[in-house]
Parts: structure tokens; sequence; C-alpha cells
């Protein structure tokens, strides 16, 4: 029309706003596109059985791995299918948003920020969402979390081929232009986080199942010959799930995983021994049961159950309620009070509410023989517990001195 004198400057202005228009119709699209790779997804690694397999997958996504490509047919990758499905619809829509910009009398320059910002808004608003609306789902168990936190990562680590592939459209270049960054790094690391929370979530779920199976007997008259099988079981599966499928993971986010659960497991054991129940009673005997579990747990952490998780990052785990434990069965109540504001006490990490709510066991399971006998002993026994009870409840109100450092 241009050629034939007449004046298009308006529909080129028309043309730039319905430009908006035509993103919206396109991020729609490509939210359903999204949404259905994660359904259809089976979440386990891809793996191609012959030559012209593998190539085509490589010229769908540039996965480059020296040993995998000596490696033997059939090839596993380490990212499952639903990565090149979504790095190839990346790729598409900026095929769409440039083939809308080609007519539209626009210099190179603004064709590549018109991109990259239509790109953006595609990555921030539609994959981020559809991304999450996946991790939190509830039915992804631990494997296909991994699996998720493995492809996250993949994804992240491609995101410089979508900026090449723009400025391979629009004939620019990122060193020649103040260019417009792509955010798919940073919601991939993001997405990566928010699978590993997810994954947590999910491995204490399953502790939770077999803390369920705990029967603690607080008063026996007798010691227990063995640990709780629970607790046992419990070592069982976390081994067995930190050297099957954690070693897939990315170091950093198996290492956290693993010291998550171990924290998770100390803690729950100091909640028994807490027990809001008021009926539960506790005595000697029990404490010292319910020692062999801690010892369990204990060796566990220091069995080296992935080669990267040494003794010094996961017994810290457990030090809190062995420290409660072995306060409760020294009753070394002295050493604890004297040196619990100052230096380096050797039950440091036991707080004063802690160990006053356990010894209110201790108290009430030896209210009613108390009550019978009326010996001078037990009545003695039962006013230094209240008076080291009190005491307790003391010091907890009473601030902290830091502890020095180590010579």
């Amino acid at each position: 029309m241009q050629d034939y004198g007449f004046n298009v400057a308006q529909m080129y202005d028309l043309l730039l706003k319905i430009r908006d228009l035509y993103n919206e119709m396109l991020m729609r699209s490509w939210a359903y596109i999204f949404t259905d790779i994660f359904k259809t997804d089976d979440y386990t690694p891809l793996t191609v059985a012959t030559p012209e397999k593998y190539d085509d997958q490589l010229r769908v996504f540039p996965h480059q791995d020296a040993r995998l490509h000596q490696s033997p047919f059939p090839r596993t990758f380490p990212y499952s299918e639903f990565v090149p499905r979504v790095f190839r619809q990346v790729k598409e829509f900026i095929d769409e948003s440039a083939l809308y910009a080609e007519n539209l009398n626009l210099s190179q320059t603004d064709i590549d920020g018109m991109i990259r910002k239509s790109v953006n808004l595609l990555l921030t608003k539609v994959l981020n969402g559809r991304l999450s609306a996946m991790i939190n789902q509830s039915n992804l168990r631990l494997p296909q979390l991994i699996q998720v936190i493995i492809n996250m990562t993949h994804l992240e680590k491609a995101c410089p081929d979508w900026e090449q592939y723009i400025s391979s459209k629009t004939g620019t270049s990122l060193d020649q232009l103040h260019a417009a960054r792509l955010y798919g790094a940073s919601i991939f690391k993001d997405a990566r986080r928010d699978a590993e929370v997810a994954l947590m979530s999910q491995l204490r779920n399953q502790l939770n199942e077999l803390f369920d199976l705990a029967d603690y007997k607080w008063t026996p008259s007798s010691l227990a010959s063995r640990p709780s099988s629970y607790i046992t079981d419990m070592m069982v599966f976390l081994k067995s799930t930190f050297q099957s499928i954690f070693p897939a993971l990315p170091e950093n986010a198996a290492c956290t995983c693993c010291m998550d659960a171990c924290k998770y497991i100390g803690k729950r054991l100091i909640q028994f021994l807490q027990s809001p129940d008021e009926g539960t009673k506790i005595n000697m005997n029990g404490i010292k049961s319910f020692s062999l579990d801690v010892t369990v747990c204990e060796n566990f952490a220091t069995s080296y159950p992935m080669p990267s998780l040494t003794p010094e990052m996961l017994a810290p785990a457990f030090e809190e309620v062995r420290q409660l434990i072995d306060l409760l069965m020294s009753m070394d109540w002295s050493t604890y009070v004297a040196e619990y504001r100052h230096g380096r006490p050797k039950y440091q990490r036991v707080r004063p509410q802690t160990v006053a709510a356990v010894l209110e066991k201790f108290k009430d399971s030896d209210h009613k023989k108390s009550f019978l006998s009326f010996k001078k002993g037990e009545r003695d026994r039962r006013r230094l517990l209240e008076t080291i009870i009190k005491r307790l409840h003391e010091l907890a109100e009473t601030p902290r001195e830091a502890s020095p450092p180590s010579k």
C-alpha cells in the first residue's frame, strides 16, 4: 500500500496495538501447552534406544555429556522428557513473536526488545505459574520431585541458548545493544528451591508415618534389651533413600534435604519426651530405653549414608536430644545450672524449659508412690525435683551469655 502512495502510519499503529492482544492469545495457548507437558510427563529419565533417536534429542535440546556420548545404547539422559519439550516450546513461542514483528516497520533493536519482553512475560507469568502448580500438587512422590529438581537445573543452564536464538532471529547481539535479559535462570532457580521444599515436606510426611508406629512405654519395670523397631526401620528407609535416589540430585540439594530429615527426627524425638499429654509419666528405665533409640540415630549419622555426608554434618541434629538424655540420666543439675550462662556448658544445647517439662513427668510418676509411703527419702527426692524445676523455670527467663571463642 505504501508503494501506491497510501499513508500506512495509522495501520502500523493499529498493528502495534493489536500486538498486545496477540501476545495475550499466545500466552493462553502456551499455558495449555505447558499444562499438558507437565501433566503427561512420566518424571523419569529420558531413555533413547538408537543413535537416530539420540541425535534427534540433541537437535531439540543442547545437552553436552561426553560420558553419555560414549556409552552404549540404550542411553539415558539425566532429565525427563518435559525438559526438551519445554525448551522447544519456548523457541516456538519466539518464532511466533518474531513472525508477527516482521512487517511492523520496526528496527532490529526494537524487534529484539519486543520479543524479549514477550518471552519474559511467558516465563514469569505463564511458565512460572504452571511450574508452581505442578510442584505443589500432592501426588508427586519423592522420585518425581527429585526428577523435577534435576529438570530445573538443566533448563536453567539452557537459558543462554534462548538468548542466542532470539539474537539469531533479530540479527542483533547482546554485546552490541542494551537488551533486556531473559528471566529464565532466576525462574528455574526459584522453581528448583520450591521443589526442594516440597521434597523435604514429602520426606517428613513419610517419616511421620513411621513415627506413628512408635509405642513407647515410659514407666517400664525393666530396661529394654534393644531399640524400638520403628526407629530401626526409619534408619533403614533413610539409608535406602539417600543411597538409591538422592545421588541423582545436585550435591547441595541432596545434603540440604538429608540434613533437614535428620534435624526433623531429632526434633520429633525431643517432642516424645516433652509429650503434652498430661497423663504421660516417665521413670529412669523409660529414659534409658529411649536412649537406645537415640543411639541408633547417632550411629546412622556417623555411617556416611552418602559419601558427601560427613558425621560433622549430620551428628549435630541429634546433639540436643543426646545431651538431654545424658543430663536426665546423670541428674547432674549442679553442673547444668552453674554452666548454663557461662563458657561452653556440657549441656549447651539443652533448654531449661525442655528439661523442666520432662522432670514434671518424673515428678508425676513418683507422686502416687510418695503419697502412700511417706518415707523421708522419697519426700526429699520429690522436694528436690520441685526445687530443680523451679530453678529451671528461672533459668529459662534469664538471658544467656555468648560462649567465648575457641582458643
